[in-house]
């Protein structure tokens, strides 16, 4: 899809139940669109879910605008509206990742303090919009399947105008954006 991750629709074809990505895929939750998914499907023998994967072999690259010369190295910040949900938003990730500032690596991760947790990120063909998987070795099991993020580039993209806004990023829970 255009932010680097492969999506497909699986079924279990007709079961009685709620179909569920399996492996290491990651449940479609909203904006559906946007990566070429389609929405639950509950209902009898049609019933389906869309999964989204981001193999590790995608994870990063060298080759791309995220990591050129210009913005390897660089530090980025995360910044949120001024809202009470803005500003816990803010202290969730200083406190789970150990920081809102970042840099991207070339083998997929983000440079940040640590709790165990971490992202890793898949650069669509446009070489600006990305998709963030979320990581934890041992809660997770790896990758943490009911959460994802997506990167849009703004019309700064590349600016080397201080404070600009490269990107804006929606995250996706289980339980909606």
């Amino acid at each position: 899809n255009a932010y680097g991750c492969a999506t497909g629709k699986y079924s279990d074809k007709g079961k009685i139940g709620y179909p569920y990505c399996t492996g290491d895929t990651i449940e479609v939750h909203a904006d559906f669109a946007l990566v070429a998914a389609q929405s639950r499907d509950n209902s009898g023998s049609k019933n389906h879910v869309s999964c989204m994967t981001c193999p590790a072999s995608s994870y990063g690259s060298s080759a791309t605008s995220c990591t050129d010369p210009f913005t390897r190295g660089q530090i980025f910040r995360m910044v949120c509206d001024g809202s009470v949900v803005g500003v816990l938003k803010e202290y969730f990730s200083d406190l789970l990742y150990g920081d809102n500032d970042f840099s991207m690596d070339e083998d997929g991760t983000f440079s940040t303090g640590t709790s165990g947790l971490y992202q890793r990120w898949t650069v669509g063909p446009d070489d600006k919009s990305m998709t963030w998987t979320t990581h934890h070795d041992v809660v997770c099991n790896g990758l943490c399947d009911l959460r994802y993020t997506l990167v849009t580039p703004t019309v700064d993209f590349g600016s080397s105008v201080i404070d600009s806004t490269w990107w804006t990023i929606t995250n996706y829970y289980e339980t909606g954006e």
